[in-house]
């Protein structure tokens, strides 16, 4: 949690003082450091349950499914639902992830054991990670473009925006241990859920012209729900597995959180860009410049153009002189309005739509988690295959 804060505050310096590019070698250093303290610090431990093997065939479709998924969710934004590559990425991502649990099933030894998915503990788990990333990654790719493209806040500036969310989420998530065995982990989950939905819900009735102190409320609000969260969804998912195999589980969950990530730019930006385009083609702001019986705004309308692509585009883009020189202001101006009203009417609807999408997930997750023995202890005295079976009936 403290890495969520402390990554945008020092990417916002390498963006302002250096170059973008290297936001991706800072991290190179960092990964070897790890390297090091795991080889110094960790103990090893080994599943010796059966013969170590890649699953290829599941490594492939599982793969081609996530990547045709997400192109096919990023490009609809500038194609269209009803385009036909997107239709046939759709499609293509659907069957192969219907190959890809079919080869599991028969594999002797998957990447992914679909028989983890018979716990409802831990399919409510990773029900529950996927639904947090998703809403994390959409409010943050949000928010970031706000600060920046309507605000006119710097890289560095923008990343301290992020302080009031991760705050809560470190005092809280310190303190989630004692409030677990307290509450239980389905209604710690459950809250967690519906308070950070409360804050994406507050957040979707910003402005173009909203202080950032008005908007310090609801991202606490957030951040103490998602505080709430990550530590009952890690233990239920821990628990509901026997121990050899609580590094496949551990490995399932972080890919589900990533492809949720992935998914929460994909189709919350695809989102914001179609309500975007279509605020912006409507404003009698920007309609007016679009005058083409007006032979003097014929040299602007590439530029509008380019301004009513998408959200990037969106707010104080127009005043960067270095990509738009020399507009006078009796264009730019009216612009900055119409396309900022534009952003955020497009960054209103996705957080609608995430806020409904977190309490439907949270609702699922308290109707399939249960607080029950970890597998691990019934491991003991009955062995892990009776174990799994039980801790699966118990939560059924």
């Amino acid at each position: 949690m403290s890495g969520i804060a402390i990554g945008p505050i020092i990417g916002g310096v390498i963006i302002d003082a250096w170059s973008w590019h290297w936001i991706f070698l800072i991290n190179v250093p960092i990964g070897i450091a790890a390297i090091v303290a795991a080889q110094m610090i960790l103990q090893e431990s080994r599943d010796r349950t059966g013969d170590a093997a890649t699953d290829i065939p599941g490594t492939v479709t599982v793969t081609a499914a996530i990547a045709s998924l997400t192109w096919g969710l990023i490009e609809a934004g500038e194609r269209g639902w009803g385009d036909t590559w997107i239709v046939a990425s759709l499609v293509a991502a659907a069957i192969l992830l219907a190959l890809f649990v079919a080869i599991e099933l028969r594999s002797d030894n998957p990447m992914v054991p679909m028989r983890f998915f018979a716990s409802r503990n831990f399919t409510g788990a990773n029900l529950v990670a996927v639904a947090t990333s998703f809403l994390i990654s959409g409010l943050a790719f949000a928010m970031t473009m706000y600060y920046q493209n309507v605000h006119g806040f710097s890289a560095v500036k923008t990343g301290f925006t992020m302080l009031p969310t991760v705050i809560p989420m470190v005092i809280v998530g310190a303190s989630a241990g004692a409030l677990l065995s307290r509450i239980g982990a389905r209604n710690m989950i459950a809250a967690g859920m519906f308070i950070a939905a409360a804050g994406i819900y507050l957040l979707s009735r910003v402005g173009i012209d909203t202080p950032f102190l008005d908007l310090v409320p609801a991202l606490v609000i957030f951040g103490l729900g998602n505080g709430l969260v990550f530590a009952p969804m890690m233990t239920t998912l821990m628990n509901s597995v026997e121990t050899e195999k609580a590094g496949v589980a551990s490995a399932v969950n972080g890919a589900i959180r990533e492809t949720g990530f992935a998914f929460g730019i994909a189709l919350l930006g695809t989102i914001m860009n179609q309500v975007y385009r279509g605020n912006l083609q409507d404003s009698a702001q920007f309609s007016a410049l679009r005058d083409t019986s007006n032979p003097q705004l014929a040299p602007i309308q590439p530029i509008l153009d380019v301004i009513a692509k998408g959200v990037n585009y969106g707010g104080r883009v127009i005043e960067n002189t270095s990509v738009f020189p020399g507009l006078p202001g009796s264009i730019t101006e009216p612009v900055r309005i119409a396309s900022s009203k534009a952003f955020v009417a497009g960054m209103e609807q996705a957080f609608i739509i995430s806020a409904s999408a977190t309490v439907v997930a949270g609702v699922v997750g308290w109707l399939l988690i249960r607080n029950e023995t970890p597998v691990t202890e019934q491991a003991h005295e009955t062995g892990p295959d009776r174990s799994f079976a039980t801790s699966t009936s118990a939560a059924d």
